[in-house]
């Protein structure tokens, strides 16, 4: 099945049940010579779905999206965290575009509403000759299910109270996903910053975080080239990585 979108010979893998739609798109990478830029899998159901840190990643059989898309961006390795930058910006355009309001970036690139998670994403990349030769995106957003585990989950229909097509909305996000990813294609990575920040949840507000030996106050001011949270606590400068921090529930 062709994809109503700008990638030149873009295709769309269906499949029924997967491991991981991620670990998919790398046997294609590795098994073809050439893969077409904008290949998309999706899977019905993902028994491994995977996110940051080697966490898992709960979804229902059919009632969610679970996929991965295939892009060849050929940025250096130091820009890598632009790519987490502008795939979280297509989804809180796509999901904002739903009425659905408070739609915000959880550094590093999960997607929460009202301080819960509909969505997050897994950047994996190919590196040819300190570039980035292929990225592999993958994407778990709740749109059906309505019982979680977690009880920090939402989805769309548990805001919205609407069941949606899977297929149309895929179809919608990969669009916006694209036009974002013109916007680094085409350099433009000061738009793609400031626009990132614009969504961040907590930017410029005093949050809680811990760390292995200690809780603290600070407040959010920015994140650094390489992807780093960048802190002001108590006019000092802290620059964290995401295996350094954790965030804690405001009081």
């Amino acid at each position: 099945m062709m994809l109503n979108t700008l990638f030149h010979d873009k295709k769309l893998i269906h499949l029924q049940e997967i491991d991981s739609t991620n670990e998919y798109a790398k046997s294609l990478i590795k098994e073809f010579t050439y893969v077409s830029e904008g290949t998309t899998i999706v899977a019905k159901n993902q028994l491994h779905g995977r996110g940051q840190m080697g966490s898992s990643w709960e979804s229902n059989p059919g009632q969610n999206l679970t996929f991965s898309v295939i892009i060849s961006p050929k940025i250096l390795i130091s820009e890598q965290f632009q790519i987490s930058k502008i795939v979280a910006l297509a989804l809180v355009d796509f999901i904002s575009r739903l009425s659905i309001k408070n739609v915000f970036i959880k550094w590093p690139n999960d997607i929460y509403i009202n301080e819960k998670k509909i969505a997050g994403i897994l950047i994996e990349n190919i590196l040819k000759n300190n570039k980035i030769e292929h990225t592999i995106v993958g994407i778990g957003l709740n749109v059906n299910q309505v019982d979680f585990t977690t009880k920090n989950a939402t989805s769309l229909q548990l805001i919205t109270s609407q069941a949606y097509d899977l297929n149309i909305l895929l179809a919608n996000f990969l669009e916006l996903l694209e036009r974002n990813y013109f916007l680094l294609k085409s350099n433009q990575h000061g738009v793609i910053n400031e626009v990132y920040l614009k969504n961040l949840l907590g930017f410029q507000k005093e949050r809680k975080f811990s760390t292995s030996t200690e809780q603290f106050k600070a407040t959010i001011i920015g994140v650094s080239s390489a992807g780093k949270l960048q802190l002001n606590r108590n006019e000092h400068l802290l620059e964290m990585d995401i295996k350094e921090i954790t965030f804690l529930e405001n009081d």
